[in-house]
Parts: C-alpha cells; structure tokens; sequence
C-alpha cells in the first residue's frame, strides 16, 4: 500500500535540452542523478548550430515529432 502512494506522488518533469553537448549532458545526468525519485522525461537537440539554436529551439521542438508519454531515459 505505502509504494503504489509513493508512485502516485512521484513528480514528472520534462526537460528539454536543446544543445546536448558534453557539458550540458553531464549537467543533465547529474541533475536526475540528484532527484531519482523524480519521473524525468528527457528531450534533447543534438549539439549542432549554436547561433541557430538560440533562436530556433522552439521549432526544432514543434516540428519534432516527439512523444512524451515514453519512459524516461535513464543515465
């Protein structure tokens, strides 16, 4: 009884990495590495087009088809 109360209250988060690159991927793991008792739904851009994905990260995301309700990824 006491688990299925502590996986109901269990806290989704999405976050979304729009430039992946070495030092944001360590930021991200450590960060769901910090909190596991937190459902993570991770999205990520590649690391690619800096000056662009500054202004372009919401497009890469609106045209991505990206399914959200998929398991988190795991470190």
């Amino acid at each position: 009884m006491k688990q299925s109360r502590m996986k109901q209250s269990r806290m989704k988060i999405l976050l979304l990495s729009a430039y992946d690159a070495m030092s944001h991927g360590y930021w991200r793991k450590g960060l769901m590495n910090a909190f596991p008792e937190n459902d993570w739904t991770v999205l990520t851009l590649p690391p690619r087009y800096i000056s662009w994905r500054l202004r372009g990260n919401s497009l890469s995301w609106a045209w991505g088809e990206r399914d959200t309700s998929k398991p988190a990824m795991t470190c």
